[in-house]
């Protein structure tokens, strides 16, 4: 199989971000929670996991994005949005402004409320998986009670327990457990990415709100069940993964603009989450089509990123595959790889 780098078309990354975003459920985990006597923030990371589906709030945040491209250039990206949500699932972003240059503003603005869904559930920093998050990482209270918008904040160090890894600064509301501002730093220290809100409404005025609606209808399935026989198709899961203490979080089924029937697995370590796709059945059978390194050539995939996140898209044995994380991209092709019967 043959390995490209690939510039990414508008058309296909707001595909992926529809796919990825769509979901049937609030973003919290079905882990059981952990009671820490021993962890005075253990209520406060509690919250933090469920916050951004039992909260009702409005405000206005500030977005900026440090990454390198495919050409070896860094891109600096800031921007303004208003967010909402009613506390019972439902939420809404729109891109009101972009701070930094971007060759035109109207397509961008559109193109971040096309991918609504997407960022709202998987940009920002969230403690997603609430045991995964104590068995990866390490919280250090840094003492910093500040205020941010007009709220009371705690902040913390976050990092992860492998070394090499990002790590974060997180201010939390300390009512809520809503994550109010976070800065993540590379492991040379550099800024990668931030959001802080500039203004909070705890008591906003929701009635005009256009709340997010998918774009897919995705199907919900039992992780702790055999997959293949509730969807009644064989379900490919990967064997390896790109780094310990990830794990099966979600499983989805989900129609795209094709009415093709996707499986969609999502993972996480608590924190970040990472996306293996591929579809319902072969388009085409061919016993002879292998990944790199098998000497077969007769099927592509392509490795690219969008920001921060590597992508693998291709077809492998006549299924089309799709994996996406904040990994590098031959973490990403083992993950399909070793997901191939």
């Amino acid at each position: 199989m043959k390995r490209s780098r690939h510039l990414l078309g508008l058309p296909t990354i707001l595909a992926i971000a529809a796919l990825a975003g769509c979901d049937g459920s609030s973003g919290s985990g079905d882990a059981g929670v952990i009671a820490s006597g021993a962890d005075p923030a253990a209520p406060l990371f509690q919250m933090a996991e469920s916050a951004p589906w039992t909260t009702r709030y409005a405000g206005v945040r500030r977005v900026e994005s440090h990454v390198i491209d495919e050409t070896g250039n860094q891109v600096d990206l800031a921007y303004r949005e208003e967010v909402a949500a009613d506390g019972n699932g439902n939420f809404t972003i729109r891109a009101i402004e972009a701070l930094s240059y971007v060759p035109n503003e109207e397509a961008f603005l559109l193109k971040q409320d096309l991918r609504e869904s997407f960022l709202y559930r998987y940009r920002d920093f969230q403690i997603r998986d609430l045991a995964r998050f104590y068995a990866n990482y390490v919280a250090v209270d840094l003492g910093q009670s500040t205020t941010i918008a007009g709220r009371s904040a705690s902040v913390y160090l976050i990092e992860r327990n492998e070394p090499g890894s990002s790590s974060y600064t997180v201010g939390f509301d300390d009512e809520t457990g809503l994550v109010l501002r976070y800065e993540e730093r590379d492991i040379s220290g550099v800024l990668t990415a931030s959001m802080e809100f500039e203004s909070f409404d705890a008591d906003p005025d929701l009635s005009g709100a256009v709340w997010s609606q998918p774009t897919a209808s995705p199907v919900s399935f039992d992780v702790s069940a055999n997959l293949s026989s509730q969807t009644g198709f064989d379900v490919l899961e990967p064997a390896v993964l790109p780094t310990t203490g990830y794990f099966l979080w979600k499983a989805h089924t989900l129609l795209d603009y094709e009415n093709k029937t996707w499986m969609r697995l999502t993972y996480t370590d608590g924190v970040e989450p990472l996306f293996f796709f591929h579809t319902e059945k072969p388009v085409s059978l061919n016993p002879d089509v292998l990944l790199p390194g098998d000497g077969k050539t007769t099927d592509e995939v392509w490795v690219y990123s969008i920001g921060a996140v590597q992508v693998v898209q291709g077809r492998v044995r006549g299924r089309d595959m799709l994996a996406l994380g904040r990994v590098s991209g031959d973490e990403l092709l083992d993950v399909v790889e070793s997901a191939i019967p």
